[in-house]
């Protein structure tokens, strides 16, 4: 089963991420995979400026959506990312008329490299590749639901 064994196969991909290389194993908890399809006037989304105690991870599909940090804005078009560390307070300040992300939420041992690093940058955009995105995909049509917790 794909899910099941998803995240030790493919973890090597969220090296695309990190803005040094990984160099221990990456291990942590996947907390929910969410896919979000939004239409202006269709369905509201929360503009609440608000933190998580784990790691955010929205992957653009199709659209645009802009957030904002106490550490600056970043503008996320289709094929970009935007992640968030524990308790950086985000929102989202804009957003295009459709949008189509893939949002994850995962949370890594506290002591390890990948934690501390991330939490140290807080928020930043990043280029997402096709094959990370045919991985959730893959996911979410072998659940045939639109979201994977």
């Amino acid at each position: 089963m794909l899910l099941k064994n998803y995240i030790p196969a493919h973890a090597g991909k969220l090296e695309k991420i990190s803005v040094t290389p990984i160099t221990e194993p990456f291990v942590t908890n996947i907390l929910w995979i969410q896919l979000l399809s939004y239409e202006k006037g269709r369905k509201k989304i929360s503009r609440k400026r608000h933190e998580h105690s784990f790691f955010e991870v929205h992957f653009v599909m199709e659209g645009n959506v802009k957030y904002t940090t106490d550490r600056g804005s970043f503008s996320v078009g289709e094929g970009k990312g935007f992640l968030s560390s524990p308790e950086t307070a985000h929102t989202i300040t804009d957003i295009s008329e459709n949008l189509i992300k893939i949002s994850l939420a995962f949370l890594p041992r506290e002591d390890s490299f990948l934690y501390k690093e991330l939490c140290r940058i807080g928020a930043f955009s990043f280029d997402i590749s096709a094959d990370m995105l045919r991985c959730f995909e893959d996911i979410l049509d072998e659940t045939g639901k639109k979201s994977v917790f």
